[in-house]
């Protein structure tokens, strides 16, 4: 049986994410698994696994103590696992799902590694733009699939799901994003018909939220939670990160967004809108009108033009309710419009898959589990 070491990077869920994901999909074969993964992310660690975890501080995962028992190193967007791996002779997996934002993938590039590239628009470009040695390694995946859950009863209480991701960031935490959205949040749901609304994560700045709305519920949930939680909700209020939005989608469950949390949100959320996938949005440089090319940025510089956008949005009373007039118009999407936007959004998943091997089929091919 192969030994299978999990990293996830310190940036947000995302990497946790992900790894929970493969984790769940490579449950069928012959594999043992332990993972690394950042303190901060705990809850989304579904139970199951804890006792197979180390969880770490700071920016980079203690890696060297964990190589020696493991066969093979599957990496989450953490670049200093995998050349750690590669020096010691380990078979190293990178798993990608945002392969289209990055700058250069040469940092994430070693020999004879297997690059798993999930997806999204922009990404066959890029693939062939790379050069050959790596490009060689890489392989396209499709988004991964679930079966689409029982159609909820007509009869049943509807539930709003808001998803405020990670909230956490190496380079600078954005601070006051959580007291604003809730608070603009809160003002959107008055007198609208939802009887249930769960907020997936726990920060002490939440604890208000609860007392002024009695429909309110916040908590932090495991990966395997929020998709349960995803499957049952009629519809799902997120950060524009990748894995919550993909996985709403595969679900067919309408998914809409909040501002984002950092510049690969903010591209995504430009790319969500750009196809037609949410009725109305909204983002922090455009709040303040000020647009901003995120590309051009590097993360700290992207992080502080983030806190100066939200700044000058909270300053403002206009721009305060500019955002609330936002969240209010998604909160207040009816079921036909809901419908609307899940068929849209089912298209756009089915077309990231077609022609790309599923996670478990590349795997398959390539001689693993």
């Amino acid at each position: 049986m192969k030994k299978v070491l999990m990293v996830a990077d310190p940036f947000g869920f995302g990497g946790v994410g992900s790894l929970m994901s493969c984790r769940e999909l490579l449950s069928p074969l012959d594999l043992t698994f332990r993972f690394l993964i950042p303190a901060f992310a705990r809850d989304l660690v579904d139970a199951a696994h804890r006792e197979h975890c180390t969880f770490y501080e700071g920016k980079r995962a203690p890696i060297e103590a964990h190589l020696p028992w493991c066969d093979i190193l599957w990496s989450a967007t953490e670049s200093h696992s995998i050349h750690e791996a590669a020096k010691a002779g380990k078979r190293v997996i990178f798993y990608d799902p945002i392969f289209w934002f990055w700058a250069t993938v040469s940092p994430f590039h070693v020999p004879d590694m297997l690059y798993l590239c999930q997806n999204f628009p922009g990404v066959p470009e890029r693939v062939q733009a790379l050069p050959p040695a790596i490009r060689s390694t890489l392989r396209v995946v499709a988004p991964r699939t679930f079966p689409r859950p029982a159609k909820r009863p007509s009869d049943a209480p509807p539930h709003l799901l808001v998803n405020l991701c990670g909230l956490h960031n190496p380079v600078r935490i954005l601070h006051g994003y959580t007291e604003l959205v809730t608070s603009c949040l809160l003002d959107a749901l008055a007198d609208t018909r939802w009887a249930r609304v769960t907020i997936a994560g726990w920060r002490p700045e939440l604890a208000h939220i609860e007392r002024r709305d009695p429909r309110v519920v916040c908590r932090p949930l495991s990966h395997e939670e929020m998709i349960q939680g995803m499957s049952t909700a009629d519809l799902l209020l997120s950060s524009p990160g990748l894995n919550s939005a993909m996985e709403a989608m595969a679900l067919g469950t309408p998914v809409v967004f909040l501002p984002s949390q950092n510049a690969s949100q903010a591209r995504q959320l430009r790319t969500f809108v750009a196809h037609g996938l949410t009725p109305t949005a909204t983002d922090w440089d455009t709040l303040a009108d000020t647009p901003t090319r995120w590309e051009d940025l590097d993360d700290p510089q992207a992080m502080d033009r983030f806190a100066q956008l939200l700044e000058t949005c909270a300053a403002s009373p206009e721009r305060v309710d500019a955002l609330r007039k936002v969240l209010s118009e998604l909160v207040r999407l009816d079921p036909p419009a809901l419908a609307s936007v899940a068929d849209k959004q089912a298209e756009f998943f089915a077309s990231l898959s077609r022609g790309h091997g599923s996670l478990a089929e590349v795997l398959a091919a390539e001689g693993i589990g």
